[in-house]
């Protein structure tokens, strides 16, 4: 048995599903990686009754729009800064907060180069 030397990266076999593997370096302890926290994202969302809602959506911190889409126990996402408007692009309704029901939600994109009309975009 080899013995590791303090200064150096620790290397772990990993298993595939081919029973074979490659090493891969496992970094020293006071190397730990820390995520950022996720910070607020603009979406865009279209409703069943053919709504689009326009607003910045608030989801916990390091938690994903997938994850809170597939999780049982959310069922509601909250958007602030929100626009309504109906499938012609008529504003209905401008809200600073909405608590939007999962289960009516048709589809849903998120990006960051999604702008409000009006609002000036970055060059």
């Amino acid at each position: 048995m080899q013995k590791e030397r303090p200064d150096e990266f620790v290397v772990n076999r990993v298993e595939g599903p081919r029973g074979g593997g490659g090493p891969r370096p496992v970094p020293p302890p006071d190397q730990t990686f820390i995520k950022k926290p996720r910070r607020p994202e603009r979406v865009k969302m279209r409703l069943v009754d053919n709504l689009v809602i326009e607003g910045i959506l608030h989801i916990r911190d390091n938690f994903r729009l997938s994850d809170a889409m597939n999780d049982p126990h959310i069922s509601f996402l909250p958007l602030t800064e929100v626009r309504v408007t109906d499938h012609y692009g008529r504003v209905l309704e401008e809200a600073g907060f909405i608590s939007v029901n999962r289960s009516q939600i048709k589809y849903i994109c998120c990006h960051e180069d999604i702008h409000f009309k009006g609002e000036e975009q970055p060059t």
